[in-house]
């Protein structure tokens, strides 16, 4: 990642004004962010348009699946060379375990620099009722807050996948 700006902006246009965007703002924004839709449109090429500018990538896509796929995405996105991408933490202890190692496996093996793996807990558009019908408590209870972020596994797991980039990316 670039040192001083760490601005990010996210790519939530059409195919057609990604670039010319990237283009105006490179040198006073550090990283764009792709999302779902824009990936599901351009692929893989608009990663490596943003990447040929001198820019860097977040790609948004918070893979979500059994362990060994998302491990596979993982590796991909590390073979395309974002800077960040998300993962569902919803998809559980091994998943997201696998999906760091993928990521430092594939990041060795190409000489690549390793991505940050960022877990989503919760989306921005879940409502507290949302919460309450999905983990079956309500949303500000301390049941929900453990279900949620537990206080044993799933914090200590964003520790050791912290601590996991730190060591690979020294």
């Amino acid at each position: 990642m670039r040192t001083g700006n760490k601005l990010i902006v996210a790519l939530d246009v059409s195919p057609d004004d990604a670039l010319p965007l990237v283009k105006d703002l490179n040198g006073v924004v550090s990283i764009f962010k792709i999302g779902s839709q824009l990936f599901t449109l351009m692929g893989p090429k608009i990663v490596e348009e943003i990447l040929s500018t001198g820019a860097e990538v977040f790609l948004d896509l918070k893979f979500h699946d059994i362990p060994h796929q998302v491990a596979g995405a993982a590796a991909s996105a590390t073979g395309l060379g974002v800077s960040m991408f998300t993962i569902h933490a919803s998809g559980g202890r091994e998943m997201m375990r696998r999906a760091v190692e993928s990521v430092k496996e594939t990041a060795a093996r190409k000489q690549l620099k390793a991505p940050a793996v960022i877990a989503v807990s919760v989306l921005t558009s879940n409502t507290s009722m949302l919460i309450d019908r999905t983990h079956n408590t309500p949303a500000n209870s301390s049941a929900a807050r453990d279900d949620i972020f537990p206080v044993g596994s799933g914090r200590r797991l964003v520790r050791d996948i912290c601590e996991s980039m730190r060591s690979s990316s020294t």
